[in-house]
């Protein structure tokens, strides 16, 4: 039988990053969204606040929220409610391809936490690396 193998569309510049990656540590959880309605960022947070109260992130696993800089910069309380779950909790500006590459490269565990997305280019960046994504219930 002939097997014909369709890869994802992927934006360029990442194709080429994930094609060159070096094999890292993958000790983050990670989210990448937006802070609107629609795509839904407090059921990545309260995912990680349950797995903190767990203790999932004790041993290494760190939370990661990538949103808009002005989310970040004006503080919006789901971020300040994220960065409260646990000490190691980070979160960071919208990245460059190769700030997305690092990152994404250190994913364990990609979160797209929206029940209804069009595209969800954020589970495709992730697949690229290596990185496979949940939806959180």
């Amino acid at each position: 039988a002939d097997v014909r193998v369709l890869l994802p569309p992927l934006r360029r510049d990442l194709e080429v990053r994930a094609r060159d990656r070096a094999p890292e540590e993958r000790d983050f959880l990670t989210c990448v969204v937006r802070l609107s309605e629609e795509k839904e960022p407090a059921r990545f947070v309260r995912l990680v606040e349950r797995l903190a109260k767990k203790g999932a992130f004790d041993e290494g696993l760190i939370p990661v929220l990538v949103t808009g800089r002005a989310e970040l910069d004006g503080r919006a309380e789901l971020v300040e409610r994220f960065l409260a779950t646990h000490p190691s909790a980070q979160a960071f500006p919208f990245q460059t391809p190769d700030g997305l590459a690092a990152l994404y490269a250190r994913t364990r565990l990609n979160v797209h936490p929206p029940r209804y997305d069009a595209f969800g280019m954020s589970i495709v960046e992730a697949a690229a690396f290596g990185a496979p994504t949940v939806f959180p219930p």
